[in-house]
């Protein structure tokens, strides 16, 4: 699974195409580069695309994602777009089995509920998935909920995508290099040269890395990684 060298982070997004849109999805699976997207459950446990806790950088309400109701995801539109939040189930439908999907879990909250939709999604799903997360307890207990699920662990000690509380237990946390049950590694470009890399690809596991910006790093990432997630540039084929 998961030959391919290229995904697009955050689907295939520009100034003109929102981030983690079916309008980048749409853009990565026309140039065959494969998807990277993240999610979170709203308030009656619907796995939503979007990255951010907060909807105010990209909607401009200063609400959390996690309060809204999957039904009203059409009153929040992306700034200066008709664009509104989508499910990930529709994602899926959408892409099929074109190209890989990478789906980035952010919830901290209802992982029980998260775990459950997972599993649901991932038996329905035809095409390549697979889940990774910094919660890496929670992937773990995924693993063990339903070994089919291909899971990986993000590994970064520069970078905090995660609420600082949160991000700081996981690095300083025993078992913050513990991945025998994972699928793949994600790791942060600055950790490619370290000894996790090298255990990872002893283990068989594929190597993915983030984010790359332009064409000289990405050729350097993957004389060690696996494959790149990219965005600001095209890549090379």
């Amino acid at each position: 699974m998961f030959g391919l060298k290229y995904y697009a982070h955050r689907g295939l997004h520009s100034k003109k195409v929102k981030e983690n849109t079916m309008e980048s999805f749409e853009a990565a699976k026309k140039e065959g580069f494969g998807i990277e997207l993240d999610v979170h459950l709203t308030s009656d446990n619907r796995i939503v695309v979007f990255h951010d806790y907060n909807l105010e950088r990209l909607v401009g309400v200063d609400k959390s994602i996690s309060n809204i109701d999957s039904n009203n995801l059409n009153l929040y539109k992306l700034k200066d777009t008709s664009q509104s939040i989508v499910l990930l189930d529709d994602v899926f439908d959408f892409i099929g089995s074109e190209v890989p999907i990478i789906v980035e879990v952010k919830s901290l909250f209802n992982l029980n509920y998260m775990a459950n939709e997972i599993i649901r999604l991932n038996k329905k799903h035809k095409g390549e998935v697979a889940f990774k997360s910094f919660n890496h307890d929670f992937m773990d207990k995924l693993k063990v909920c339903d070994s089919r699920v291909y899971c990986g662990k993000v590994f970064s000690k520069k970078f905090s995508d995660t609420p600082t509380s949160q991000q700081l237990s996981i690095i300083n946390n025993k078992n913050y290099f513990n991945f025998d049950k994972m699928d793949l590694i994600s790791v942060s470009y600055d950790e490619l040269p370290f000894g996790i890399v090298s255990s990872a690809k002893k283990k068989k596991m594929v190597v993915m890395s983030w984010t790359i910006k332009n064409k000289h790093l990405a050729e350097l990432a993957l004389k060690r990684a696996d494959s790149i997630m990219f965005e600001n540039f095209i890549p090379v084929y």
